[in-house]
């Protein structure tokens, strides 16, 4: 029951209905743009170089497809909702002139409003992982073999036809579906939340870096039996930033995330690999456990297993913060609670970007409510 404590095992909510992914644009935009009776017009292929604005009163944006630059001015009363998540809401508030002056100047770029808080206090989940490979007599029972024909990297019809006839079967998951969270003995004292989020794959990693087993796998043919915990740093301690490459609008910004630069992080993901160590030591694993690959049985010290998270970490993404709400007298606010953008007008942050503190948990349902939460907002004004 995920309305009591966050601490506890078991099957984590994922966004699916009837054995199909859910996700914002099948859910909400699909559905809108069905209605005839909504002015609502969605341009895919087009990118945002800047917002206009008239001294700190957005007036539109401009923005090029096709090769053309073009400009969406506002309607009387209208306002711009910047929605480019955690990484381009403040790379396009700089590229604007909104942002840390300094910043701004180092790049030639006319300071229209002084913000510092703009491109600071970015977050995320940091994790690395513990996998064990299956014994041999065990050979086909980790989910990367049930939905692959052996030794080739076609997909196996059993799990397709299931999925397609029933909506059912180990396509429909998302591969990290259970899990826990726990407190660690790393979690800080004025902290009563857990530090940990561990996920269980019954796949056995091929790199150690987990994401790179993601990419790895579809070029794969025998791909080995076993299974894996990822730990999370779920309520990281590091900071990092993005800032400007330069002030042309398609070079890409520069993101610091500043992994592990704070030794607690270090220290809950440590304890994670401990636990899923000891995990895998229970019973209800015996007869599928076989050797450790990642990191090793040889990997036991902090100063080795704090390498090994060094040399193998990976995003759990969930980059939150860079524009984030607070008080308007806020050293590094952004937005207000409305989420206009502070000290402008006509202009507002829908985002990720907007959260001061991740929710130690993933950044997903939290952004919809963000987004559902703005809907609210603008529709009180206009009545």
């Amino acid at each position: 029951d995920w309305s009591k404590s966050q601490e506890g095992a078991g099957r984590f909510p994922v966004s699916s209905r009837r054995g199909v992914r859910v996700h914002a644009a099948s859910a909400l935009l699909a559905p809108a743009l069905a209605d005839n009776t909504r002015k609502l017009m969605v341009l895919t292929g087009a990118f945002v170089r800047k917002i206009l604005l008239d001294k700190q009163v957005a007036q539109g944006v401009q923005f090029s497809a096709d090769g053309i630059v073009h400009t969406a001015r506002l309607a009387p009363g209208g306002e711009v909702l910047l929605t480019g998540g955690a990484v381009h809401s403040p790379h396009l508030l700089m590229l604007s002139g909104i942002g840390p002056k300094e910043e701004l100047q180092r790049h030639g770029i006319d300071v229209l409003h002084d913000l510092p808080g703009v491109g600071e206090n970015l977050q995320d989940q940091p994790a690395a992982v513990v996998s064990f490979e299956c014994p041999k007599n065990k050979r086909g029972i980790s989910v990367t073999s049930k939905i692959r024909i052996p030794h080739t990297t076609l997909p196996h019809p059993g799990p397709a036809l299931e999925w397609l006839l029933r909506k059912t079967g180990p396509l429909c998951s998302t591969g990290c579906d259970h899990g826990g969270f726990f407190r660690t003995s790393a979690a800080s004292r004025d902290e009563p939340c857990p530090d940990l989020q561990m996920r269980f794959l019954a796949a056995r990693a091929v790199t150690a870096d987990g994401m790179g087993s993601f990419t790895k796998f579809r070029d794969i043919t025998d791909h080995p039996d076993g299974f894996s915990f990822q730990s999370v740093a779920v309520r990281p301690k590091s900071r990092g930033r993005v800032v400007l490459a330069s002030a042309d609008p398609e070079a890409k910004p520069v993101i610091m995330t500043n992994y592990l630069t704070d030794p607690q992080d270090f220290a809950t993901i440590r304890e994670g690999i401990r636990l899923g160590r000891r995990l895998a030591e229970q019973p209800a694993f015996g007869e599928v456990l076989g050797p450790e690959v990642f990191p090793g049985t040889h990997v036991q010290s902090d100063m080795e297993l704090d390498a090994y998270i060094s040399d193998s970490m990976h995003t759990a993404n969930a980059i939150v913060g860079t524009c984030r709400m607070g008080s308007l007298d806020g050293a590094e606010s952004v937005v207000d609670p409305n989420m206009r953008v502070i000290g402008t007008m006509n202009l507002r942050i829908c985002d990720a970007s907007i959260m001061p503190k991740l929710p130690g948990g993933q950044a997903g349902a939290c952004t919809v409510m963000i987004a559902e939460r703005a809907a609210e907002i603008l529709l009180q004004g206009c009545k």
